[in-house]
């Protein structure tokens, strides 16, 4: 997998759970607030394990923000994703389980049968 293909999911994961937290708690968040600025003070107490979760998936999308890639190995952002939508008050989306974390690295390349 190239660094275009992680940095574009990690990008992908970072923004849809943002939105997704946005929607399941009502936030509003100013315009002028950067990424940063909403994970660092947009986040509040009663979001349970969320912020800190969150907080964690920023580390990996941080850098990709800014141009570079980021140290994928330090941390699983699937793993990340699955605990996001899983075990949180993001769970209880709409959205199938299927597509709660359409950005997950992709699975190896399979070799083809009969291609």
């Amino acid at each position: 997998m190239g660094s275009g293909d992680f940095s574009g999911a990690v990008r992908t994961a970072f923004l849809g759970a943002l939105a997704d937290l946005e929607k399941a708690f009502g936030l509003r968040v100013p315009s002028n607030w950067t990424d940063r600025d909403v994970i660092a003070y947009g986040l509040r107490n009663d979001m349970g394990q969320l912020p800190d979760l969150m907080f964690r998936l920023y580390a990996l999308y941080e850098p990709i923000r800014y141009g570079q890639f980021s140290d994928w190995i330090r941390e699983d952002p699937v793993a990340l994703l699955r605990a996001i939508y899983g075990r949180t008050s993001l769970s209880s989306l709409a959205r199938p389980p299927e597509r709660a974390a359409p950005v997950s690295v992709p699975p190896p390349i399979a070799t083809r049968s009969g291609a």
